[in-house]
């Protein structure tokens, strides 16, 4: 399953990417936290620690992981009024999105005029495609479109028909046609930048509230939860020790966080009738990219830890022309995907002598300049 992965090999074929949040690390928290379990000593993430507080009945202490987890990662993401300039950590990780998208569309501009596209499937929902997009496009004179799924003019409207719709460039005579290269870019689980609106979703990249607020008692509680979680000297124990009840108004957040356009980390799945849908909808557009021929899907920084779409892509995998290159981080992790997708030839592992991290994916893997490159197994 080990193989490398060179660009002179697939450009010309239909090209998809997988974004997954370890792309993004360093730019916001993460969902693993430093709480350790009592029994095996391993570090609970959000997803786990939520599973064993709903298991044990702790509606109280599992409604302040949520508020922890929209205070620490999804807050951030949605401020209309970070800092200006990003802090250099956020800053780091927004150039190496800019840099793969400035790849990817060198790559499709050497396809033939006709298929000069690709599609772009993330599960973030932190807005650094969306930075990077408006870097490259900020520069001028670029020939690429980046295509977000919507149409409109004060109001964008999201729909992923729009996918279909293709900028092309006429001469004034009509004496030439030539189709602008174009990247679509798919929110799998959503994005902060949706809202519901008379049975559409609207994409406002300006002003977002959740329309979430703490109070001040709630935020010196938070403050303590958060402390907890993040002690890598702490266990489940201390955290139900840490009980207050009476406190938390629930409810009353749930009622609110429940509304976010994100799929939620444990229930995979969107409260609105109108988002999930549209969530469908672009799993559907996967699932058919996927079954196309001479197709190539490329992963990073995803683990596959959402079902759906690993189960949707083992599917898939019995089309013979598919090709897929999964990216692993290190040897663990590649140990993990070998056993994920070991009755599947055609699916290959990348890896590089170090942590193939976004900076060794831009500079090792997916690139046109290729240095001293060890993709292997």
């Amino acid at each position: 399953m080990a193989s490398e992965l060179n660009i002179s090999e697939i450009y010309e074929q239909n090209l998809n990417f997988l974004i997954g949040s370890g792309a993004s690390f360093g730019y916001l928290p993460t969902l693993q936290l430093s709480l350790k379990d009592s029994l095996t000593e391993e570090q609970f993430t959000v997803e786990t620690l939520s599973v064993e507080l709903t298991k044990q009945n702790q509606e109280t202490l599992n409604t302040l992981l949520f508020m922890h987890y929209y205070n620490s990662c999804i807050k951030p993401a949605i401020e209309s009024n970070p800092p200006v300039p990003l802090p250099p950590h956020r800053l780091e990780v927004i150039s190496h999105y800019t840099d793969f998208i400035s790849t990817v569309s060198s790559v499709i501009k050497e396809k033939k005029s006709n298929e000069r596209k690709c599609n772009i499937y993330t599960t973030n929902y932190d807005g650094c495609l969306e930075f990077a997009a408006e870097n490259i496009l900020a520069k001028g004179g670029q020939t690429v479109s980046i295509n977000d799924g919507t149409s409109g003019f004060k109001k964008r409207y999201f729909h992923t028909k729009n996918y279909n719709n293709h900028v092309i460039q006429r001469g004034i005579f009509d004496n030439y046609s030539t189709p602008t290269p174009q990247i679509n870019v798919l929110h799998v689980h959503g994005s902060v930048y949706w809202k519901k609106e008379s049975g559409h979703i609207v994409v406002d990249y300006g002003n977002q509230d959740a329309g979430i607020s703490f109070s001040a008692r709630e935020l010196d509680i938070l403050n303590e939860f958060s402390t907890i979680v993040g002690n890598e000297n702490a266990t489940e124990n201390d955290l139900l020790a840490f009980q207050r009840n009476d406190e938390i108004a629930c409810q009353a957040f749930w009622s609110k966080y429940n509304k976010l356009p994100i799929v939620n980390p444990t229930k995979w799945k969107f409260y609105e009738t109108v988002f999930e849908e549209n969530y469908y909808q672009i799993l559907r557009h996967l699932s058919f990219e996927l079954e196309r021929p001479n197709t190539v899907f490329i992963t990073f920084g995803f683990s596959f830890a959402d079902e759906h779409i690993l189960h949707l892509l083992q599917r898939s995998l019995s089309n013979p022309s598919l090709t897929v290159y999964v990216c692993c981080f290190n040897e663990p992790e590649k140990s993990v995907m070998c056993e994920k997708f070991k009755d599947y030839p055609n699916v290959k592992l990348v890896t590089t002598e170090a942590v193939l991290n976004f900076s060794a994916f831009n500079s090792e893997v997916f690139t046109l300049s290729k240095g001293d490159r060890t993709a292997n197994g």
